[in-house]
């Protein structure tokens, strides 16, 4: 029997349960890294992540550069976080404003991934509420799509390319 993909549901979803369960235990949730890297296998680790959009681009760009100075080629990632998200069937004219800035944002559980080559991607958003203690709780996801091909999700940016980047000798 051979692996599943590193992006598959069965690899991924017991990663979100233990997101979810540590966010409504904790209050928060830290940000973690999963690298499938050529060499090494997979890496997890926690991340730093800046206030600023900029910053965070140079930041997922600075530890694509590690690991390309390590001779480890990314084969595929994952981002695991709390986010900002406003549901585009409810909301028109989101598209004009960040969801970070939008008056009807929720938040989230996010999980994005992709394989290197951005054929394969992996896209979960599970919205938070908070109870009348202010703790939060996870509900079922909004989007929820595992290792799809790439053009039958939709085209999409994020964080994540700016890993990438180092693959493709881009410092």
């Amino acid at each position: 029997m051979s692996k599943p993909s590193f992006l598959a549901q069965a690899v991924l979803e017991p990663m979100l349960n233990t997101a979810r369960k540590n966010l409504e235990r904790d209050g928060y949730l830290v940000p973690v890294l999963f690298v499938q890297a050529s060499i090494a296998g997979l890496q997890i680790g926690s991340l730093m992540l800046p206030q600023t959009p900029e910053q965070k681009r140079r930041y997922l760009a600075g530890l694509g550069s590690a690991f390309r100075q390590r001779d480890q080629m990314i084969r595929s990632a994952a981002m695991l976080s709390e986010s900002w998200f406003v549901n585009a069937q409810e909301t028109p004219g989101t598209m004009t404003i960040p969801p970070s800035k939008h008056p009807d944002r929720q938040e989230a559980i996010s999980l994005i991934g992709r394989d290197a080559n951005k054929t394969r991607i992996t896209h979960v958003i599970k919205p938070i509420t908070r109870d009348a203690q202010n703790r939060p709780l996870c509900g079922d996801p909004v989007i929820a799509f595992y290792n799809e091909p790439a053009q039958t999700t939709g085209k999409f940016n994020s964080l994540l390319d700016y890993l990438f980047l180092a693959n493709k000798g881009v410092k």
